[in-house]
C-alpha cells in the first residue's frame, strides 16, 4: 500500500488494485457522471502505470467491461485491447441524464478497442450501426442449460411447499418482463394457488 493504492495478490498471476477516490461533493452533485471523471482521472492513470511498472508488466493485454473507464482504457499502450460491452447502457431509462457521456464513452471504446463482445445479437447489431463494430462477438449471458436439466435433492426448507415452485436468480432491471412472469405463475399454478403479482 501507498498513496497510489492498495495492491492485493489473489492468485499466483492475479492482482487487484484498489484505489481511493477522495471525492466528497462530486458524487452528490454529479451522480453517475462522477464515475467518468473518477475513472478518467490523471491520478488513477498514474496509479495504474506505477503498479504495472512495480509488477514488471511491460507487455500486456487490456480487457474492460466498465463503460465509465473508456478514457483510462484508451490510454493503455498495448496491442490487444478488448471491450466487453456486455449490456447496452443507453437502453436503461435511469441513464437518460448521462446519455451524452455514455455515447462519448462508446465512441472512445470504438476507437481504442481492438475487439468487442456483448451479450445479445440485438446489442451487436446496435454497436455495428452506431460505431461500425462489425465483428462484435456475442457471448450470451453465461447460462448453462444442462445445469437445469439434472435432478437435484429437494432442500428440507422447501420440501413441503405446494407445487409448482417458480424460482428466479437475476438482477432486476427494467428489462424484466413482469407481465410474463405473472402469467406464467397463473397458468402453471393449480386452482388453489395463484401467482404472486410482481411490480
Amino acid at each position: 500500500s501507498d498513496s497510489r493504492g492498495h495492491l492485493v495478490q489473489i492468485a499466483p498471476k492475479a492482482f487487484v488494485l484498489d484505489t481511493l477516490d477522495r471525492s466528497l461533493i462530486s458524487p452528490l452533485v454529479q451522480g453517475k457522471r462522477h464515475f467518468f471523471d473518477a475513472y478518467g482521472s490523471r491520478e488513477l492513470k498514474e496509479s495504474v502505470d506505477w503498479h504495472l511498472i512495480m509488477l514488471g508488466m511491460h507487455d500486456f493485454s487490456a480487457i474492460s467491461f466498465n463503460i465509465y473507464a473508456a478514457d483510462l482504457f484508451a490510454q493503455f499502450e498495448c496491442d490487444s485491447r478488448h471491450f466487453d460491452a456486455w449490456d447496452n447502457f443507453l437502453r436503461f431509462p435511469s441513464n437518460t441524464k448521462i446519455r451524452p457521456q455514455l455515447e462519448a464513452a462508446y465512441a472512445t471504446y470504438a476507437r481504442a478497442a481492438t475487439s468487442w463482445s456483448t451479450n445479445s445479437e440485438e446489442n451487436s447489431a446496435f454497436y455495428n450501426v452506431m460505431h461500425q463494430i462489425s465483428d462484435c462477438t456475442v457471448i450470451k449471458n453465461g447460462v448453462r442449460p444442462e445445469i437445469f436439466q439434472e435432478d437435484y435433492p429437494i432442500p428440507d426448507d422447501i420440501e413441503n411447499i405446494p407445487r409448482p415452485i417458480i424460482g428466479m436468480g437475476l438482477k432486476v432491471t427494467h428489462l424484466l418482463d413482469v407481465d410474463l412472469l405473472n402469467q406464467m405463475g397463473d397458468t402453471n399454478a393449480p386452482d388453489s394457488m395463484t401467482g404472486i403479482p410482481l411490480s
